[in-house]
């Protein structure tokens, strides 16, 4: 496979504790990602302490 057909993976952490707001951020990112070149690689948080942790 040539460079020029190789996909980056972009790795995403969204980190709120209000589940809507995360679940939007989340469906724009996929939507994005539609039409991208791209791989995307999204983990949702919903406290400091557990994004920390991981």
């Amino acid at each position: 496979m040539s460079r020029e057909n190789e996909k980056t993976l972009i790795r995403i952490a969204v980190c709120d504790d209000n589940m809507r707001l995360c679940s939007d951020t989340e469906k724009c990112i996929f939507d994005y990602r539609e039409n991208s070149q791209e791989f995307y690689d999204v983990e949702i948080y919903y406290s400091g302490k557990t994004i920390i942790e991981d």
